[in-house]
């Protein structure tokens, strides 16, 4: 179960715009075959996102990207924030509702509002782009969508593409107008924060935070290896620090072995990366 001091000290909609970029990207990846370690879950964040900080310093962010993509997979430098926020919001909506079996309801005006601008921005990307074989197939699966979770999903892929292509939209004084793109990012933002992600049971939500742990901790365990790989002849190589010697409780006497122990619960993994895509 999600823990309760997740709860604590981090704001809302970034927690909740980071569950909704998450939920776009996590079905395309495998779930480790990994026995994430047993760690105080609200101090692992904190570390995670520590980590985060740590490879967006410029110095180290070059040197991660010079790794060949087929021997270390970059989308885990950018994931590691939404990742740990999207545990939290997780947790949050936990705490927040005893029973998840009650489905979402968004006020009326909401509603309509959201789904009108949907209705535009679609008909807008579709005409002047869907001949884009690309294009069409992200806008093939806006129109397939139902339910209040996806309608967040499709205004905030809507307004990537009307952002993306702006230039070949905005002379289109009907259905464009300007700033229609951030509009439908808060729309999106305001959909999820009724719903409190009350679109999933208890039961799924579960399934999802045990799956963005196992990631989570799985990425982790790359990025060290790989850091200190990096930066074996410099100091900087003791920032990279083990997830299960970060979140120790409290120093304590460990016979001999025992560190080798906790590593290994912290890193077990296969030896190729999860299945991603690098978009």
């Amino acid at each position: 179960m999600p823990d309760e001091l997740l709860t604590e000290g981090f704001e809302e909609s970034a927690a909740l715009s980071a569950l909704r970029e998450v939920e776009g990207w996590i079905d395309s990846v495998e779930t480790p075959e990994v026995n994430p370690p047993l760690l105080d879950r609200a101090k692992a964040v904190s570390a995670i996102l520590d980590m985060d900080r740590l490879v967006k310093e410029e110095a180290i962010s070059v040197a991660f990207l010079k790794l060949p993509a087929e021997y270390f997979d970059r989308n885990m430098l950018s994931r590691l924030k939404p990742l740990a926020l999207s545990i939290w919001a997780i947790s949050n909506a936990v705490k927040d509702q005893e029973v998840f079996e009650t489905r979402g309801k968004l006020p009326p005006e909401l509603a309509k509002k959201a789904n009108d601008l949907r209705t535009r921005l679609y008909n807008l990307v579709n005409y002047y782009l869907g001949d884009d074989e690309k294009i069409a197939a992200r806008l093939a699966n806006i129109r397939t969508n139902v339910g209040y979770v996806d309608l967040a999903h499709d205004l905030a892929r809507l307004a990537k593409l009307v952002r993306e292509n702006r230039e070949k939209l905005d002379f289109d004084r009907r259905h464009y107008t300007a700033g229609c793109d951030e509009e439908a990012n808060s729309l999106a933002e305001q959909i999820m924060q009724n719903l409190n992600a009350s679109n999933f049971t208890k039961k799924d939500l579960t399934v999802r935070y045990n799956k963005i742990w196992a990631i989570v901790c799985f990425y982790y365990s790359e990025i060290v290896d790989a850091g200190r790989w990096l930066f074996r002849r410099t100091p900087i190589a003791d920032r990279f620090v083990k997830l299960a010697k970060v979140v120790r409780k409290s120093p304590s006497k460990k016979k001999a072995g025992e560190d080798d122990a906790d590593d290994k619960a912290a890193t077990s993994a296969p030896s190729a990366a999860p299945a991603v895509d690098n978009d």
